[in-house]
């Protein structure tokens, strides 16, 4: 059997509602000629006749029987299909996946996320904790931030949403500003983090370093040392209090998002969500 095409199926529908070609061919924007050759072709498809032809008159076969009622039961399924999907891009419902470094994720969006969630009851959030950039164009992610420009994904929509100020945090009841630095390792070196405090400080560094945020806080609320944080990560951390030293360092804040994305209503309430918190 070769391939059916869905027009010619709705040939079959409209002959069988309307009751001759030519009320067919016009239900459909078709002329009588063109009505009959969909019908020749669907027949040819399928390799058996629907409809015994006599003097304008028809009717169907067994085989056209059989197909009008499949085709009847497709075409209600499409328009449920279609009334279901009807304006779900302007709802605010549906899954959005948000990737950032692991602190955003875990000390800022996550504890935010109850205010989206009940604001938007229809909204499903998936946090990805990733320090590695997620790939847009794959849909890896839905909205990716990021602290810094980017700079290899062209097809992206970037903008730059504000930034992160960073304070000298140490453990609370501990203000010692003499305290030596706890810092990232060799693998995160190259943060500007770390070349801040090169170029700003003469205090030693610690005995131990450290792979990613969530390791400096668990450092400085232990006493261990002190720690560059962004202040809105370290001034929610109970067991840290800021030091009031000179600190300048700041880092940009990225949201990206596919350009396929940008409109739908549930991409943008969460945009307007992030750019909220992070404002």
């Amino acid at each position: 059997m070769q391939d059916i095409a869905w027009d010619d199926l709705k040939v079959l529908l409209a002959l069988m509602r309307d009751g001759s070609f030519s009320a067919a061919g016009k239900s459909l924007g078709l002329n009588e000629t063109t009505t009959t050759r969909r019908l020749d072709r669907l027949e040819k498809a399928l390799g058996s006749r629907v409809m015994d032809r006599r003097r304008g008159a028809f009717s169907l076969t067994e085989a056209g029987e059989t197909l009008l009622a499949h085709a009847e039961r497709a075409e209600r399924e499409l328009l449920d299909a279609f009334r279901s999907l009807e304006g779900q891009d302007a709802r605010i419902a549906g899954r959005v996946r948000i990737t950032a470094v692991p602190v955003l994720v875990n000390r800022v969006f996550a504890r935010a996320l109850p205010a989206l969630l009940n604001q938007h009851p229809a909204l499903e959030i998936d946090l990805v904790s990733e320090s590695r950039n997620l790939n847009l164009s794959r849909r890896e992610t839905d909205i990716a931030l990021r602290l810094s420009r980017p700079e290899s994904e062209m097809t992206a929509l970037a903008q730059k949403i504000g930034s992160l100020k960073y304070g000298i945090f140490v453990q609370r009841g501990k203000r010692m500003a003499s305290l030596p630095w706890v810092t990232y390792g060799d693998v995160m070196g190259h943060l500007p983090q770390n070349a801040w405090i090169a170029q700003h400080s003469k205090d030693p560094l610690a005995k131990v370093q450290v792979n990613d945020a969530e390791g400096l806080i668990a450092c400085a609320s232990r006493g261990i040392g002190k720690v560059l944080l962004p202040e809105l990560v370290g001034r929610s951390v109970a067991e840290l209090e800021e030091l009031h030293l000179p600190c300048d360092l700041s880092r940009e804040v990225w949201m990206i998002v596919h350009p396929d994305l940008r409109r739908l209503a549930r991409i943008e309430a969460t945009m307007d969500w992030i750019r909220r918190i992070l404002a």
